[in-house]
Formats: structure tokens, sequence, C-alpha cells
């Protein structure tokens, strides 16, 4: 698209597409990122590692917020509380 852009100059057509397709990727980037925190976050639950699990959850949280990041964050206050 920036080729186009390039070749096609200053295209108010071409530069919707364009921001469109940077937020798109943003969008993608930040889910990515929720995966993977989600993911780490499990690992540490499963082997009862609460603190850094919680630690991770918090961060990532400050960062973005989901509704499957906050779910994870209350059940692992939750495991947290119940193995202490």
């Amino acid at each position: 698209m920036e080729e186009a852009l390039a070749r096609a100059g200053e295209s108010r057509e071409i530069l919707e597409l364009l921001k469109f397709a940077r937020e798109q990727q943003a969008e993608q980037q930040k889910e990515e990122r929720t995966r993977q925190v989600i993911a780490r976050a499990e690992i540490c639950l499963r082997e009862q590692n609460f603190e850094e699990a919680l630690r991770i959850l918090n961060l990532a949280r400050r960062e973005s917020s989901s509704a499957d990041l906050e779910a994870l964050l209350a059940s692992a206050r939750e495991q947290q509380q119940q193995f202490e």
C-alpha cells in the first residue's frame, strides 16, 4: 500500500486504506501480546507460581484491558488465596 501511495501521490482513498491496515495490524499485535501473556501466566499458575502470574497479569493489564485477561487475573487471585 505504501508503494501504491508513493506512485499515486496523496490519494485520500489509499491514505484511508493504509490507515485502516495499520490500525488492524496494531490490533492484531495487541491481541497476540495478550495471548502470549495469558499463556505465560497459565504456565505460572500450573506451577503454583502465583506471585509471578499475578505480576505478569497486572503488568499486562496496565497495557491493555481484555475480558480474558481480567478473568484469569481474578482466577489467579482466587487460586493464590486457596493455596495460602
